[in-house]
This record gives structure tokens, C-alpha cells and sequence, in this order.
């Protein structure tokens, strides 16, 4: 029996709560934390975000068995009525109930590369963010729906009172390249839609181009591999959304020119 699974059965055996419909009972009402928890933001715990945009999620990391993590939020307003609360433990954390402990858990502490700079002189957390057990980068923090009013009911990305500019591909190389090295090895992007007629594709196009040729030249080392790796079949998928653009261009009365990578 795997290892994974034994501490699964240990956690049942002490509480006997399912963490699959703790999960879900987590992600519906959220999780209260008082100040003594929010003392360890930044340092055991990773800092939760208190926006609904860009890359990775706004709640709180916590791992409820090896296979189970579950990110409930702590700022939205429906939290206050949560019977649901963090709470210190001897030696960690405990979820509470209605103030009965239910269940052991271990929170995701802030990522140690955060405050590390860029080539050029940018905090890594503004460039990228850990969510769960991957790494979430957004290369841009625009949506051209927004601008035309026509966004999407979910989404707060075009709410941001400040949009970061366009993300550089050595900058998100960077990024990248700490957070493997300290142990993540799955990535997710996030952007808003483009302007037409591309709609990213020849923006992402080119950006993976220029990831791959980077990758060719520095070596494939762990990072680097998987670039070149996921790399190729991503940029014939962001081609032919080009090539269609192009066509969409070329047939349509949209005056202008469209360049193409």
C-alpha cells in the first residue's frame, strides 16, 4: 500500500469526515481565519490574493491528504457565514466545524523564490503564481471583451484598476525556471482574449517560437525540455489559428494589414 494511502486512512480513522466532500463543502462556503492565522501569511502559509483575475486562484492553499488540496476563499463576503474555520494544532493545522475539529490539514507556505528578481529587476510573484501544486502565469492582464463591453459574467479580469504590462518571455522564462527548480513541474497560462483577428494566437505563436529557439540554445536541462517537448505541438495549434485569422482577414472589409510571425 502506497504511502499516500495510509496517511489517507490515518486522517479517516481520526476524524472520519470524507475529504473529497470536504473539498467541495470548502469550495462552496470558504474558510474564516482570524489574525493570529493571517500572522503567517507570507511565511507557513502562502499569501492569499483578494482579486478574482489573472493568474491562479484567490483562496487559501491547503493540502487535506496527498491527493486532495482545495482552495477555499477568505475574502468574498459569503465567507463571514462559513461554519468553516483555520485554526492552529499541535504541531500544524486543523479545519474546524462549528468549532468541533474535523480534520488535519497542511497549508501551502509562500513559495521561498517570490522576492527573487527578474533579469531585469521584477519580483518573480508579480510575473507568475504558485496555485496548489502548479505554477500559473498570465502574460497579459487585458481582455479586449472588456474594452468592448461584452465580457464574460465570471471573469474580473478588465475590473483590475491597474492592468501590469505585457509580460516578456525572458521575464516568464525566469519565472519558470525557479519554480522547477524548486519542484513544480505543471504549468497552466491565463490571459485575456487579444485584440482581432488573432485573438492571441499569432501573439502566443511567436512567444512560444522564441521559447523553443531559447530552449535550443541554453540546453535541455529539465526546464528546457519540456518546452521543446509541448512546445512544437502548442505552436501547430497557435499556427492554424493564425493561418484561419489570416483567411478571416482576407475575406472580411476590416481595413488593415495583418502581420503574421
Amino acid at each position: 500500500m502506497r504511502n499516500e494511502e495510509l496517511g489517507a486512512m490515518d486522517y479517516f480513522a481520526r476524524y472520519s469526515y470524507n475529504p473529497v466532500r470536504l473539498k467541495l463543502e470548502l469550495l462552496a462556503s470558504g474558510i474564516k481565519i482570524d489574525k493570529r492565522i493571517e500572522e503567517q501569511f507570507g511565511k507557513e502559509i502562502k499569501r492569499p490574493k483578494s482579486i478574482r483575475a489573472g493568474a491562479g486562484g484567490a483562496g487559501i492553499d491547503l493540502i487535506l491528504t496527498p491527493d486532495v488540496w482545495v482552495g477555499p476563499q477568505v475574502y468574498e463576503p459569503y465567507v463571514k457565514d462559513s461554519p468553516f474555520d483555520l485554526d492552529f494544532a499541535k504541531g500544524g493545522y486543523v479545519i474546524k466545524k462549528h468549532g468541533q475539529a474535523i480534520f488535519e490539514t497542511r497549508p501551502v507556505p509562500e513559495p521561498s523564490f517570490y522576492d527573487k528578481e527578474t533579469s531585469d529587476g521584477i519580483p518573480l510573484g508579480q510575473i507568475g503564481r504558485i496555485q496548489a501544486h502548479f505554477l500559473a502565469i498570465a502574460p497579459n492582464e487585458e481582455c479586449e471583451f472588456w474594452k468592448q463591453g461584452i465580457q464574460c459574467k465570471f471573469c474580473a479580469m478588465g475590473a483590475l484598476e491597474r492592468a501590469r504590462p505585457q509580460k516578456t518571455l525572458q521575464q516568464m522564462m525566469d519565472f519558470v525556471e525557479e519554480a522547477v527548480n524548486a519542484g513544480y513541474d505543471h504549468m497552466i497560462l491565463n490571459a485575456g482574449t487579444y485584440p482581432r483577428p488573432g485573438r492571441g494566437a499569432v501573439e502566443q505563436d511567436a512567444a512560444i517560437g522564441d521559447a523553443a529557439h531559447l530552449a535550443a540554445q541554453e540546453g535541455e536541462d529539465r526546464v528546457h525540455a519540456a518546452t521543446l517537448q509541448t512546445g512544437a505541438a502548442v505552436r501547430r495549434a497557435a499556427r492554424s489559428l493564425a493561418e484561419r485569422a489570416r483567411g478571416l482577414t482576407a475575406s472580411s472589409a476590416s481595413p488593415g494589414p495583418l502581420a503574421l510571425v
